[in-house]
């Protein structure tokens, strides 16, 4: 009974209300969530992606989105989006986004003036595009930069804003490409200006279809050199006038200079020795590139029987021939720079010339016609400054490292290394040397005030050239 009484009393307090201990109910508040302001790296990685899947509008409706937040984007983001414009031909879209750089100090570059200039040339608005190629002053338009702006003009018929456009390409040693000579060629309608021009290409050579793209608007007929004549016309003779090997004699001392006054002295003294040799040399053999000619092998070295090869056979044809060698090199164990030679560690590998070897050289010294280019001191300088004296140099090393210290411009340089610079050969059949040309392979242009005769180089040595002979009309 007593546990049936406990039970009751059990259940009738569980169901008894307590308000003073009941716990309340609380209100839920749900909030909204709030955006993650994007970074400006965001909406560059949103403007590369789209730009990658060659999905236009999204990038542009990634870049609206960045500008809205005036957002600063890396330069080569804005590059992008000034190229897709530019393929569009959207001038006036490019220019805001330029605006828009300048606003947030970002500096332009290289591509994103060439993308503006594009854009207007594309749009066909040539006035735009020059303002685009001549805007700021601390950049170098390259050939992507003007081909558009000429390509406009020429088309346009504004020629002589092209053609002043083109000496102001020159003249900062832009060469232009075949097709942009061909579309100057069809845009230029007077024969004067025509013979003139084509007669200004220098060794911008063309390819037979630009060729004959060029003699259906000027006429002429194709045929080879002779003599270094095209027809009767007396083409240029190749290689550098005597003051222009002057001045390369210059640069060389002045290269020397840079690295020490002594190099710059014993350089001089082989100038000296070229100059005062009882001897006119007419030939001068760059000794270790000859030497290490076919040697990239195992068991490769530096051999001097390759360069006598060489000097036995320009001896054979006429010529007084120096050797020039560093001086590490005249000596009866030698460095071995072929390249599959292993020296030890922290070691240059050596090898000991063999008794044929060592005699050659020293017979080479006894008759005065090897020189050694002392230690420490750059050889190819010895046997460019050899070509200044009209020497005939082989080797197969053109020297492009050196061109822009010692030679006035690209151009001169391609002339000098076409003109005095043999390259070699070497089999077991014997050696092969190449001939220079006696003529330059370069447009030329005889004009009269009657006429001209233009000759205008393919880009082939045994190629056809164009002759074109123009008479002028009389007024």
């Amino acid at each position: 009974m007593r546990r049936w009484a406990g039970l009751i009393v059990a259940a009738c307090a569980a169901a008894v209300s307590f308000p003073s201990v009941r716990p309340k109910t609380q209100k839920v508040v749900l909030q909204r969530k709030q955006p993650v302001p994007q970074k400006p790296d965001d909406y560059a990685r949103d403007i590369y992606q789209a730009i990658k899947r060659d999905d236009w509008p999204s990038a542009l409706q990634a870049y609206q989105h960045a500008r809205r937040a005036r957002a600063r984007l890396p330069t080569n983001c804005y590059n992008g989006i000034l190229n897709g414009l530019a393929k569009r031909a959207d001038g006036d879209a490019c220019a805001s986004v330029f605006e828009d750089m300048r606003v947030l100090s970002v500096e332009p570059t290289e591509a994103s003036r060439t993308a503006l200039a594009k854009a207007h040339a594309l749009n066909g608005d040539g006035d735009k595009a020059l303002e685009a190629l001549r805007g700021g002053t601390d950049w170098t338009p390259k050939l992507r930069t003007y081909a558009p702006v000429l390509n406009c003009l020429f088309s346009s018929g504004r020629v002589e804003d092209a053609l002043r456009v083109w000496r102001e390409m020159v003249s900062r040693s832009v060469r232009p490409s075949g097709e942009l000579i061909v579309a100057a060629v069809a845009a230029i309608d007077d024969d004067h200006t025509l013979a003139t021009f084509l007669g200004s290409l220098g060794d911008v050579c063309l390819n037979r279809k630009q060729l004959e793209a060029i003699q259906q608007r000027a006429g002429g007929s194709f045929m080879h050199v002779t003599n270094g004549k095209l027809g009767n016309l007396q083409l240029p003779g190749a290689g550098l006038t005597t003051t222009e090997l002057a001045s390369v004699r210059q640069g060389l001392f002045d290269a020397a200079s840079q690295s020490s006054e002594r190099d710059k002295n014993e350089l001089e003294k082989f100038d000296g020795f070229l100059r005062d040799h009882p001897w006119r040399f007419t030939a001068v053999v760059d000794g270790p590139n000859v030497a290490y000619l076919n040697q990239n092998y195992d068991g490769g070295r530096f051999r001097p029987l390759q360069i006598k090869a060489v000097v036995d056979v320009l001896e054979a044809r006429g010529h007084r021939v120096l050797v020039t060698l560093p001086a590490k090199y005249c000596e009866a164990v030698v460095p071995n720079h072929s390249k599959f030679a292993t020296p030890l560690p922290s070691q240059e590998a050596e090898q000991a010339l063999e008794a044929e070897e060592i005699a050659l050289l020293e017979e080479w010294r006894m008759r005065g016609m090897l020189y050694a280019v002392p230690r420490a001191c750059h050889d190819d300088l010895y046997w460019i400054l050899g070509t200044t004296y009209n020497c005939l140099a082989v080797s197969n090393d053109r020297a492009r490292d050196h061109w822009t210290g010692v030679f006035d411009s690209e151009a001169q340089y391609r002339r000098w290394s076409r003109a005095a610079v043999a390259s070699v050969a070497i089999s077991p059949d014997g050696v092969e040397l190449s001939c220079p040309p006696v003529h330059e392979h370069a447009s030329f242009a005889s004009i009269s005030s009657e006429g001209a005769s233009i000759a205008v180089a393919p880009e082939e040595d045994a190629g056809e050239w164009l002759r074109v002979d123009v008479v002028f009309k009389q007024n």
